[in-house]
């Protein structure tokens, strides 16, 4: 009697790639931000989402995409005043995820405001 133990186990647990099309700006006058890319992995991209702070601003669902291992986006994204936690997170499944985390600040006409008169205040205008 010969038995054999030999099997070839593929398990594939690499989370999918986010790439930007651009380098994203990290400090801004707008209120919002353009930002595109795509998301591939080797088995599937179910969907992608993005954060800004807590609030959930954009979605994106691959499940009837043209091709299950690549997702393209672009999302406009709302901005705050001051510092933005921007979250971009990708899922082949429920428990294979990735993550890109970006902090945008927002420079708004306030802050311009506030600059120029704590700058005309120590005579340096």
């Amino acid at each position: 009697l010969e038995v054999s133990t030999a099997f070839d186990a593929h398990m594939d647990n690499t989370p999918p790639e986010i790439n930007f099309a651009a380098t994203p700006e990290l400090s801004v006058d707008s209120e919002n931000i353009l930002l595109r890319g795509s998301v591939t992995d080797a088995d599937r991209v179910l969907d992608m989402y993005v954060f800004v702070g807590r609030r959930k601003v954009f979605y994106h669902s691959n499940r009837d995409g043209a091709d299950p291992r690549e997702l393209a986006f672009e999302a406009r994204l709302p901005l705050q005043g001051g510092s933005n936690y921007v979250i971009v997170i990708a899922r082949e499944n429920s428990e294979v995820i990735a993550r890109r985390v970006l902090i945008v600040r927002r420079d708004g006409a306030e802050d311009a405001e506030a600059r120029t008169a704590a700058a005309t205040a120590r005579g340096q205008e």
